[in-house]
C-alpha cells in the first residue's frame, strides 16, 4: 500500500476542516441583532402566533427619562396590552413581541423616536415618529406613536397576532410566562 505524501497532513487537518464546515453550516441558524444579541430562531417562528398581549421593551440605558417610559407604557395600555421592560442583557428572544426604541435629539429637545419590533425573535417593523420642522417631540406624541406602531403590527400580522384584554389574574400569568426560559 502506497501512502500519499499529504495523507499525514490531511489526517491532522481533517478535524479542523470538519469543525470549520460545521461552524459555517450552523451560522445560518442564528441571527445577530443590534446591541449584540445573538439567538437561535425557532424553525416555526414565521408561522407561530405572536402574543401581543404583553409588549416587551428592550432595556435602553441611554434613556433616563421616567416620563418617556410612562409615555411608552401609555401607548401600550391604550392598545390593550401589558408593558414589560426587559432586564439589561435580555434581547428579542425574551418575549413573543419585543420593541427596541431609540430617541433622536438635537441636544435640547427630542426630535424623533425610532422603533424596531421583533416577532418571535424575527425583526418586524422599523418605524419612526418625528416632529414637524423645528418642533419638539412631546410625550403625548411618543404615546401616540407607540399606539400606532402596535396597531400597524397587529394589522400586518393578521390572524397571527394574539391580543387580549387583561385582568389581574392574567397579569400574574403573563409575567410568570415571560420570565420562563
Amino acid at each position: 500500500m502506497t501512502a500519499f505524501p499529504f495523507s499525514r497532513h490531511a489526517t491532522r487537518l481533517a478535524p479542523i476542516i470538519m469543525g470549520g464546515l460545521v461552524a459555517l453550516a450552523l451560522t445560518g441558524c442564528q441571527t445577530t441583532q443590534t446591541d449584540g444579541f445573538a439567538e437561535a430562531i425557532p424553525a416555526d417562528a414565521m408561522t407561530r402566533p405572536v402574543d401581543m398581549s404583553v409588549v416587551c421593551f428592550i432595556h435602553n440605558d441611554e434613556i433616563q427619562s421616567e416620563v418617556l417610559v410612562k409615555s411608552l407604557v401609555t401607548g401600550v395600555t391604550r392598545f390593550g396590552s401589558l408593558p414589560r421592560f426587559l432586564e439589561p442583557g435580555e434581547g428579542p428572544q425574551a418575549c413573543s413581541f419585543v420593541v427596541d426604541y431609540r430617541i433622536d435629539n438635537d441636544g435640547v429637545v427630542m426630535t424623533a423616536i425610532r422603533f424596531q419590533t421583533f416577532e418571535n425573535s424575527i425583526p418586524g417593523i422599523q418605524a419612526s415618529g418625528r416632529t414637524g420642522q423645528g418642533g419638539a417631540l412631546t410625550f403625548d406624541n411618543v404615546a401616540e406613536y407607540t399606539l400606532q406602531l402596535l396597531t400597524q403590527s397587529q394589522k400586518r400580522l393578521g390572524q397571527r397576532a394574539q391580543v387580549a384584554i387583561k385582568d389581574e389574574s392574567q397579569i400574574v400569568k403573563a409575567d410568570a410566562k415571560a420570565d420562563q426560559p
